[in-house]
Parts: structure tokens; sequence; C-alpha cells
């Protein structure tokens, strides 16, 4: 009994007793590799040099094999932090997880936590946004947020970006009554934190509701003039200091009714002499494209303009200027290759119409005209490139009504085109 007690007590375990601060504090090199062990895997490594090194030992939980995995240096890492990550580690390995991979997996998350700022996010967006949208436009967003978003969150971890962080950027602007801006940079920011979100940047977006801590602007109308006014209009432009390609630019967009973003990034690839029509991709268009496929963008959003006599005469006057380059409105200073759509409004203002008339209000202008003229709703619509109603709006790209859309774009044409030779009677 006594012997079977023996042999017995021999396949026990051998205790550990627990290190204390102060016994390995005390620890002196010998010339030779200590090793004092803490229970639980933990185990204390000092150098012949006497350097201290925690060490936890485990069984990994799918090969079976034994991992010394280094914690850290005494006394940089004491023994009740190395306590709490062996306690910590050892739960892993019950649960069947390996300390090292779950370490690296959470290193990755907080690495791509930290590369995934606001500001590669917002460039990357960008990158894609070409494809949805016109170049105007793509211009003015990326100086939008390189303005006034990217200089004070641009290094942000996404992940980090809070409604209170922006709130505090955009509110100094609310108080300057830039409530345009505010409402624009508002939706930038949700875009680009969506699209974190599509990319795994992001779990959830904190800002899809941002816009409502923000008064909202007050729409207004753009300043416009009759048409009884266009013979002095044209007479002012005459006499203008612009150049021609502007004063071109000016005058179609009267004629034509276009945006003026759509009109500045046309191409001369897009207009076709043979079936007297200006086509203007629906990449191009004014429109909330970000979820559609290029399919979609091309039927809801595409625009064809008929051409009308007198424009078909404009365009081969302005071939004559730019017809050797990509653009209709041929740029060689701009980065985008065309001229800035808000070379309009520069002309326009510099003419003595600030405050009374804008470039976009020469659709106004057009519109009031066309509708005290009598012709129909939908026509005028699809001349404004508005949408309404898909199929219906749709329906007017189509030949049969394009001829009579052609019609009135002609009738408009020669109003505009008597109030321009008024001008030069009134001149001479």
């Amino acid at each position: 009994m006594w012997l079977s007690k023996q042999i017995w007590i021999s396949k026990m375990p051998k205790r550990v007793l627990p290190l204390t601060d102060l016994t390995v504090k005390k620890l002196k090199a010998t010339g030779k590799v200590q090793k004092l062990f803490d229970g639980g895997g933990l185990y204390l490594r000092v150098s012949p040099l006497g350097c201290k090194t925690w060490y936890f030992n485990y069984l990994h939980p799918i090969t079976k094999k034994r991992i010394d995995m280094r914690l850290g240096v005494y006394p940089a890492l004491s023994l009740s932090t190395a306590r709490e990550w062996q306690r910590a580690y050892r739960s892993l390995v019950a649960e069947g997880v390996d300390p090292k991979d779950h370490i690296e997996d959470t290193r990755q998350k907080y690495l791509d936590e930290y590369e995934n700022t606001f500001d590669k996010m917002a460039y990357l967006w960008l990158e894609e946004k070409p494809h949805k949208g016109s170049e105007g436009h793509h211009h003015d967003t990326i100086r939008r947020l390189e303005n006034h978003l990217l200089p004070k969150l641009g290094k942000t971890p996404v992940k980090k970006i809070t409604a209170k962080a922006v709130k505090l950027v955009l509110k100094p602007l609310e108080k300057k009554n830039k409530l345009e801006l505010v409402k624009r940079l508002c939706r930038d920011m949700n875009n680009v934190m969506f699209f974190a979100m599509n990319h795994d940047a992001l779990e959830r977006n904190p800002l899809a509701y941002l816009h409502k801590q923000f008064r909202k602007p007050i729409p207004q109308n753009h300043p416009y003039i009759d048409e009884s006014e266009l013979p002095e209009f044209f007479s002012l432009l005459n006499d203008a200091s612009s150049d021609d390609v502007t004063k071109y630019f000016i005058e179609l967009k009267l004629h034509l009714m276009t945006r003026s973003q759509d009109l500045a990034s046309s191409r001369w690839s897009a207009v076709n002499w043979e079936k007297r029509i200006l086509t203007i991709p629906g990449n191009q268009m004014k429109g909330n494209k970000e979820f559609l496929t290029q399919k979609q963008i091309d039927e809801k959003y595409t625009h064809v303009i008929p051409l009308s006599d007198v424009v078909i005469n404009i365009l081969q006057k302005l071939r004559a200027i730019t017809g050797n380059s990509e653009f209709l409105f041929n740029s060689l200073r701009a980065a985008a290759g065309h001229i800035n759509y808000q070379s309009g409004n520069k002309a326009i203002k510099e003419m003595g119409y600030e405050g009374k008339l804008v470039a976009h209000g020469l659709r106004d202008t057009a519109s009031t005209a066309l509708h005290d003229a009598g012709y129909p709703e939908q026509w005028i619509d699809k001349a404004l490139s508005h949408r309404v109603g898909n199929e219906v709006s749709r329906s007017y790209n189509h030949a049969k009504y394009i001829e009579l859309r052609r019609d009135m774009m002609n009738w408009w044409s020669d109003k505009i085109e008597s109030a321009k030779q008024q001008s030069l009677k009134d001149i001479v």
C-alpha cells in the first residue's frame, strides 16, 4: 500500500510555486540560460547576460505542438500584466484559437483601421466618381473636399470619424450662412463613408443623418432676363472682353438650354452632323448614379438635343476655332481640357449683369418664352433635361419626338437670332 502510494505520488504533476515581484527583481545573470516557471504555461527566461523575457508555453489547439510565445521584456512587462495576458491566451486556446493568430488578426485589424483614413477613402471614391458624373461636377467635388474637409479630417481613420467631429468643421460655415455648401459637404461626407462601408473599411455610417444637424438652404430662383431683353444682352455680349470660345458657350447655352457643366464638357464626337443632334452621355448629366450600372445610367440620364439651323451654323464657326480639339470649348489652361463651367457666369457678370442674370438663368429665359408660346410641358421639360416620369421622359429621345422637339428648338433659335440681329442694327 505504501509502495503503491509512493508510485501514485510520483505520477502527480510537479507543483510550481508562483513567482513574486521580489524574486524576479533580484534575479542575476549566471552566464547560463535560466527558466523560472510561474504556472499555467507562463515562465521567465533569463539570458546569460541577465535579460529577462516573459514567455507563454501552450499546446497549439490544432497541431497539438508545443509553442513558446514571447510576451515581452521585464520590467517593461510586469509580472501582473504577464499573468493577465497568460490567462487571456489560455482562454483563447480553450476556445480553439491560436493566440499568435489572434494577435496577428488584431494587429492587422488596427493596421487596416489606421491605413483607411478619410483622405484615402475620399480619393479612392473620387477615382470612381468621374465615371458617374460630369467632369465639371467632379472637379467641384475635389475642390470642396480639399478646401473644407481634408485639411482637418483627412488623416483621421474613417472608423474614428464621428458626427460631433464633423459638426465642429461645418458649423463655422453654417454661421456664415454658407448653407448650400454645408449641404453639399454633408452629401460628400456620406458618399465617402458609404464607399468605405462597401469596401469593408467601415461597418456603419455615423453620418447618415448629419444633414439634419444644420439649417436647410433656402431655395432661390436664378435671376434671369425676359425674352424682350435679349437684344440688349447680345449688344453687351458683342462688346464684352471675353474670348470667342466663351461667347459661343454663352450663346449656345441660351439656344440649347443645357446646364453649364454638361455643355462645357461636351465633345465634338457627341455632335452628329448628319442627324443634327448633340448627345450628352448619361455619365456627364446631373443626378445620383452612385449605385447604377452603366446601362441604367445610359438609359436614365442620356440627353439628346435636336440642333436647329442656327445652332448648326454657330457650331460650324466654333469648329473653325476648336475643331482639332477633343472638346467643343477647349481650354489649354484647364486641367480638364475644357473651359470651366463658371466661365459663363464670370463673363455675364463682367457684362454688368451682377445680381440680374446668371448663366443658369438663361434656361429660365428659354423656359418662360416656350411656355408663353404654348409648347407642351413635356417637350420643354425634356429640353431642360428634367426627369419628370422616367418612362415618359425617356420616350422623348425617340426619333419621332426628336423631330417634334426640333421644330420647337428652331422656333426658339429663330427668336434668339432675331434678337441678335436687332442688337446689330442698334449698333449700326
